[in-house]
């Protein structure tokens, strides 16, 4: 994270003006600006700390998003350990999405990501117990419209888990973003 002390006078001031705000990252953040944010080479260790610290130490809502890239990071082992690792450490509705890679500037070497792999990567996650997979950066209807247990469609989903965030949020006080536009897909 650069900028630590600018992001947290923003989302503060746009805390008090009644704006909500959101953080989007790549989870690579030290440890002591980490826990102040959220009350340097990239290396997966300090995401997968961060991820924990979330899940476990804050009430924030946060998604994984996992660029798959042919070749790099797609292999069904890779996808399985990734998958087992959500479950196991953060549980089976933190909402998973797998994205396509799609060749651009300066890595053109690499094919796009198929669509069969993200359904695979999927169905996988599912089979780990993971309810919330999503697939994206492709055409993939059942992947990112449905709600893999019951079909429901996404806006259902999304509504569900904005009252989870609702209630979950009605804990911290008048302060808290309980604002029904705000939630998942927004």
């Amino acid at each position: 994270m650069i900028f630590l002390e600018y992001a947290v006078d923003v989302a503060q001031a746009c805390r008090e003006r009644g704006i909500k705000t959101v953080a989007v990252s790549a989870g690579y953040i030290c440890e002591e600006p980490r826990a102040e944010f959220f009350r340097c080479s990239a290396q997966l260790g300090p995401v997968l700390d961060t991820l924990t610290y979330l899940k476990h130490q804050t009430n924030v809502w946060f998604e994984i998003t996992t660029l798959l890239i042919p070749g790099e990071n797609d292999s069904p082992a890779e996808i399985e350990a990734l998958s087992r690792w959500v479950m196991e450490r953060l549980g089976p509705d933190v909402p998973l999405h797998f994205t396509a890679f799609h060749p651009d500037w300066k890595m053109l070497d690499k094919p796009a990501t198929p669509s069969s792999t993200l359904q695979m990567a999927r169905g996988m996650a599912q089979e780990a117990g993971l309810r919330y997979v999503f697939t994206g950066n492709t055409h993939d209807e059942v992947g990112h419209c449905l709600e893999p247990d019951e079909g429901r469609p996404l806006r259902q989903v999304q509504h569900t888990l904005r009252r989870r965030v609702r209630r979950s949020t009605r804990k911290l006080g008048p302060a808290a973003n309980t604002d029904d536009r705000a939630g998942a897909g927004r």
